[in-house]
């Protein structure tokens, strides 16, 4: 009963904190007050809800087994994507206000389709995959393209910018590369490896002028080709097929940013 409530607990409490976030962010015009304080106020809605993420996972009956692996990475997904949510509705109020208003629903729909994704995740840990693995994949792509647009259309210097991705895209890598059958340590230099490719590839687009979405494109499309390969090799199961199939998605996915006008400003 007390993990069902806790459970529960995650988005409710994004739904009712995205909901004083959006009511404490005015209009932005620069670095605001407002502004601040909603983005604040959005870490710590975050991590609210990170915190019972976590609890509800440990609180599985079948969360001993695969603990080594899982341990500290369920809050991840959750926390980032009330991170996405709350920080897109204080940096671009301009956008439709009936938008901007229907978010706390879409960021607590968000959080709850992540925990139960996860809970099923952990009871089928040991052949992980079908629809759970499925929609935290793709949960965790709308959360990287989110935060990884975000954090491009600031313009800040690299060492801001770059060192965000690197953080954001390492813990979102471990997410996805959790469930793989690697000892902790391999994952976590994978997520590393994928987080520190995010940064680079960050601080050479801040050279490269172009939309935030475009950017954000980018970025993703490495993130996808990046954590496709880890999981092959976490996986034993690398082949040179699957090696050019990635390739090849990644230069084609290149290509159809670039052929998407206007690219530029």
């Amino acid at each position: 009963m007390l993990r069902q409530v806790v459970g529960w607990g995650a988005p409710a409490i994004a739904l009712v904190g995205l909901f004083a976030v959006q009511l404490v962010s005015g209009p932005v015009v620069g670095a605001s007050a407002t502004a601040l304080i909603g983005a604040a106020l959005t870490v710590v809605v975050g991590a609210a809800v990170g915190i019972l993420a976590e609890a509800h996972g440990r609180a599985h009956p079948d969360f001993d087994a695969i603990r080594a692996r899982f341990a500290l990475t369920l809050w991840i997904l959750p926390t980032l994507l009330v991170l996405a949510v709350g920080l897109v509705m204080v940096f671009l109020q301009g956008v439709d206000p009936l938008l901007v208003r229907t978010l706390p629903l879409v960021g607590a729909a968000f959080c709850g389709l992540a925990v139960r994704a996860q809970d099923r995740e952990i009871a089928i840990s040991d052949d992980a995959g079908g629809w759970p693995k499925l929609l935290l994949s793709l949960l965790t792509y709308v959360a990287a393209f989110t935060l990884f647009t975000m954090i491009y259309q600031t313009k800040q210097r690299s060492l801001v910018t770059a060192t965000s991705m690197a953080v954001l895209a390492a813990l979102l890598s471990l997410a996805m590369l959790r469930s793989a059958p690697a000892p902790r340590k391999r994952t976590l230099l994978y997520a590393g490896l994928i987080g520190l490719a995010a940064a680079e590839v960050t601080w050479a687009l801040n050279y490269w002028v172009v939309l935030a979405l475009v950017g954000g494109a980018v970025l993703l499309l490495l993130f996808y080709v990046l954590v496709g390969i880890a999981e092959g090799i976490l996986a034993g199961e690398l082949t040179r097929r699957l090696l050019i199939e990635y390739s090849s998605v990644g230069l084609i996915g290149f290509l159809l940013i670039l052929s998407t006008g206007p690219w530029r400003p």
